[in-house]
C-alpha cells in the first residue's frame, strides 16, 4: 500500500509547497510585509504538508509558555517533516534558522529569503555568529526563532550532540528557550530516503527555560540541561508510539 501511495503523495506535496512558495511571494509583492509570508506558511502550508504524507500527528501543547512573547525553541530533528510538525504546534509566527546551503535551492531558499529567516555559515566561525547576532535582533524585537541544535537530521533518530549557536542566541537576546520533542516522523519521511510511509507523530512543548542565569561562560549547562530533556522525553514519546 505504501510503495503505491507513496510516489503519488510525495508528487502531491512537492506541488502543494511550490504553489505555496509562489503564492506567498505574490503576498509579499502585494503588502511587502515579510510576516504575511510566515503567516501563510503556518496556516495553509504547514497543516497540509503534513497531511498529505500521511501524518497522524498528536500535539502536546504547553500552557506555561506565553505565546504572546519571543522564545527561542529548540527541537531535535529526524525529517523535513520537522518544520511544518513545529509550526502546527506552536501557536504563534515561527523564524528559521537555516544553514547557508538551503539558500541556493529553488523555491524553498527563494522563500526562506523574502521571509526574513535567518542564514547561517557554519564553514565560516565569524559570518556564523554575525548571524546569530542578526537571530538575536529578531528575537529583541519581538520574533520567535526555531534551530535546529544538531545542525542536520539524524539517519537513525538517535540525538546528535547540539552546537551552542541556540543557546548563545538565547542568552544574548534574554528570553527563554522552549525545548520542543519530535518523535515519528523519522519513520513517516526518512532522511535518507524519498517515500512516505504514513504513520504516528508526536510532538511536544516542553516548560520554558529561563536563560537569566547563563551566560557564555556556563552555556555547557544550559546545552547539557536541554539534551537530557529532549533525549528523555523522546524515548517516552517513542515508547508510546510504540504502544499505541
Amino acid at each position: 500500500m505504501y510503495k503505491i501511495l507513496s510516489p503519488f503523495r510525495i508528487l502531491l506535496w512537492a506541488v502543494w509547497s511550490i504553489c505555496c512558495i509562489l503564492f506567498s511571494f505574490l503576498v509579499y509583492a502585494v503588502t511587502l510585509k515579510k510576516e504575511n509570508t510566515v503567516w501563510f506558511c503556518k496556516h495553509l502550508w504547514a497543516p497540509m504538508s503534513t497531511i498529505i504524507p500521511g501524518v497522524k500527528l498528536n500535539i502536546t501543547s504547553n500552557n506555561k509558555i506565553n505565546f504572546n512573547n519571543p522564545h527561542v525553541y529548540i527541537s531535535n530533528h529526524q525529517s523535513f517533516l520537522d518544520i511544518p510538525i513545529i509550526v502546527r504546534a506552536v501557536n504563534a509566527l515561527i523564524y528559521f534558522v537555516a544553514k547557508k546551503e538551503l539558500k541556493k535551492l529553488p523555491f524553498l531558499g527563494w522563500y526562506i529569503t523574502i521571509s526574513g529567516m535567518i542564514f547561517v555559515d557554519r564553514s565560516n566561525r565569524t559570518k556564523a555568529i554575525e548571524s546569530m547576532k542578526n537571530a538575536a535582533k529578531m528575537v529583541k524585537a519581538g520574533k520567535n526563532v526555531l534551530t535546529f541544535p544538531e545542525g542536520t537530521r539524524s539517519k537513525n533518530g538517535n540525538l546528535l550532540p547540539f552546537k551552542k549557536g541556540a543557546f548563545l542566541l538565547a542568552i544574548d537576546a534574554e528570553v527563554p528557550i522552549v525545548p520542543i520533542v519530535i518523535a515519528g516522523s523519522g519513520k513517516i519521511f526518512p532522511s535518507n530516503k524519498i517515500i512516505f510511509k504514513p504513520g504516528p507523530a508526536s510532538v511536544k512543548l516542553l516548560d520554558p527555560i529561563d536563560t537569566a542565569s547563563y551566560k557564555k561562560e556556563n552555556v555547557d549547562d544550559l546545552i547539557n540541561l536541554c539534551q537530557n530533556l529532549i533525549e528523555t522525553e523522546k524515548e517516552l514519546l517513542e515508547k508510546s508510539l510504540q504502544n499505541s
